[in-house]
């Protein structure tokens, strides 16, 4: 099971005044503003869904799976949709399933797709990739992400920010035991 973003979203959760304020930069200093914005929050908010295994905000992704089991779970936490589902027919030739011969379940963690009643999914291969489901998760909009996932980044843009080197020279460190591996721990998806 293979999942890979391939619509990446248009807003991010964390503004880029947001960011400055977390930073303890001046609005109005803006040497740094391309950097904060198109390298250091995309980068803390992928992170963060890498870490957790849940989209942040809304974009469309694709899984891959190597059949059409009697129903299948998309691992993250916030599907919105399915646009698409197609599969290798036995003759090894792309058929695509109409959306009415089945149905999607969102769940809390993840959401369930299996045939619509009365229905069974056609035969198909049995072979790495051979279904593709394609589908829209995430948070609506900024406001929806919850906070705890919104302070995780605002730690990791802190971090990048300041850091932006592999080696930190002359500094005693500490983890944080209020830091980022708690704040995502309850969004975090156990299951593979």
């Amino acid at each position: 099971m293979t999942i890979k973003t391939i619509i990446q979203p248009t807003e991010e959760p964390i503004t880029l005044q947001e960011a400055k304020a977390q930073l303890r930069i001046e609005i109005s200093m803006d040497e740094d503003d391309s950097l904060i914005e198109g390298l250091i929050i995309p980068t803390a908010r992928e992170m963060v869904e890498n870490d957790t295994r849940r989209s942040i905000m809304t974009q469309t992704r694709t899984l891959q799976l190597d059949n059409l089991s009697d129903c299948f779970e998309i691992m993250d936490g916030a599907v919105q949709s399915i646009v698409d589902i197609t599969y290798k027919d036995l003759d090894n030739v792309t058929q695509r399933l109409a959306s009415t011969d089945y149905e999607l379940f969102i769940r809390e963690e993840s959401a369930l797709v299996v045939p619509e009643h009365d229905k069974t999914w056609p035969d198909a291969l049995n072979r790495p990739g051979s279904v593709t489901v394609q589908f829209v998760a995430g948070y609506d909009d900024a406001e929806s992400v919850p906070k705890r996932l919104k302070q995780a980044m605002m730690m990791l843009i802190s971090d990048f920010y300041e850091n932006r080197e592999d080696i930190i020279i002359g500094a005693s460190t500490a983890e944080n035991i209020f830091g980022y591996d708690r704040l995502i721990m309850p969004y975090v998806s156990w299951r593979f």
